[in-house]
């Protein structure tokens, strides 16, 4: 029972993942005021004068949707401990609570909920 809760917990993370790049690409995660985008646009990053926050922020963004595409493929596919993927989650769940909205907060503490409980199963 426990694998079954590993690889549903791996799935919503690589839904989450997947959404994300599309919100991304959709520009859902853009600025609701267009000054703002065109602002980012134009302001270089204190690193290297060559990128500019806009794409940055679409990097991050990428980056990051990756990231829980691959957390989620590691586990439904590979043979690490439980214990784990719940920690992994748990990081997860609280970047969530204090960073992002609401639908994603809930998904990820159900997986995280589901990893926790496999640890037991």
């Amino acid at each position: 029972m426990s694998h079954y809760l590993v690889v549903f917990a791996g799935v919503i993370f690589c839904a989450l993942g997947l959404l994300h790049a599309l919100f991304t690409f959709l520009e859902r995660l853009a600025p609701v005021d267009p000054r703002v985008m065109e602002h980012m646009k134009s302001t270089a990053v204190r690193l290297s004068r060559n990128t500019n926050m806009w794409d940055a922020w679409l990097g991050f963004n990428l980056s990051h949707s990756l990231g829980a595409v691959v957390f989620g493929v590691v586990c439904v596919m590979a043979a690490m401990p439980t214990w784990i993927l719940a920690l992994i989650a748990a990081v997860y769940e609280v970047l969530a609570l204090k960073y992002w909205f609401r639908v994603p907060t809930i998904a990820i503490g159900v997986a995280a909920v589901s990893l926790v409980i496999a640890c037991f199963v």
